[in-house]
């Protein structure tokens, strides 16, 4: 006589169910999580097609502006710039673009400094525009590549000018101790206090939770190497004049980190921009931009 066959008891269907909704959403949040982290050091490439697109001038020579191109291989990376020549004498303005932009971008921002400064100039930051080699860090490695940069291109009382992540960049290289005696001011546009602040802020943009995708992502960029200190704490240990503009209305850097990033600076001035978003700051407020220019090159020029 054959056994009788035994079958496994039938599984709930509705905890088959639960099951398989919670094993799809948690894969669905590890992908989102590990997307977020890749594009922020690997960010999108917004450069002449972007700038095309915008009617933006695509280099110097656009703008009427003569200028030479160089490149640098830094600390893994190819560094592509370019440099303008203005006068004999003067400050040297170096512009840090923020994420996702170029040295095409910083173009935006030149107009207070031609008729001031000694030379311009401008580089794709590592993950950016042109630069080959390494990613980006998110301002872990780039001041010590910025320090590098401003040893080998031998430019003197520098004032560095960068936008968002740039102003972070900025303020960190300014603490570099082998370019003590090259760096005279740092203008911060938009900066803000903690990565946190603008990697929340493209949650938001897309629609996507920060709960549950923020801290993750971030937990995840430093397994990956980024590291940070909050940016005021940067601001209090610097020892060059800090010159910060802030918009009153800017979604990815709130003008209240402005306010406390200058607060722990020993010598900072706010210039907070009425009506100021992230990318218009240099426009609207232009007549502040410009005074800051012409403070720094009369104070170092």
């Amino acid at each position: 006589m054959q056994p009788a066959l035994r079958y496994p008891p039938c599984v709930d269907p509705i905890i088959g169910g639960t099951t398989f909704l919670a094993t799809s959403a948690l894969l669905t949040w590890g992908a989102a999580v590990a997307a977020t982290t890749f594009e922020a050091l690997h960010p999108p490439r917004r450069s002449v097609g972007w700038a095309l697109a915008r009617g933006f001038a695509c280099d110097p020579e656009a703008m009427g502006l003569a200028a030479r191109e160089f490149t640098r291989e830094i600390h893994g990376s190819t560094i592509d710039g370019w440099q303008i020549d203005l006068r004999a004498e003067g400050v040297d303005v170096l512009f840090l673009h923020g994420y996702a932009r170029s040295r095409i971008d910083s173009l935006r921002r030149i107009d207070p400094w031609l008729p001031l400064a000694r030379r311009l100039t401008f580089v794709d930051l590592p993950g950016h525009g042109e630069a080959r080699g390494r990613g980006s860090s998110l301002g872990t490695h780039e001041p010590k590549l910025i320090a590098s940069l401003l040893e080998t291109l031998d430019l003197t009382k520098t004032v560095l000018v960068g936008h968002s992540l740039g102003a972070i960049i900025a303020m960190r290289a300014s603490l570099e101790p082998s370019i003590e005696h090259r760096v005279r001011s740092v203008v911060a546009i938009a900066p803000y206090e903690r990565l946190a602040t603008p990697l929340g802020a493209r949650l938001d943009l897309r629609g996507m939770p920060r709960s549950g995708m923020l801290e993750p992502s971030l937990a995840l960029l430093r397994v990956c190497g980024v590291r940070e200190e909050p940016t005021s704490e940067t601001a209090a240990r610097m020892r060059v004049p800090l010159a910060i503009l802030a918009g009153s209305l800017d979604p990815t850097s709130p003008v209240e980190e402005a306010h406390r990033i200058a607060a722990r600076a020993p010598d900072a001035v706010l210039h907070e921009i009425e009506g100021g978003r992230h990318d218009d700051l240099w426009i609207i407020g232009a007549a502040a931009y410009a005074a800051i220019a012409q403070q720094m090159c009369a104070r170092f020029g």
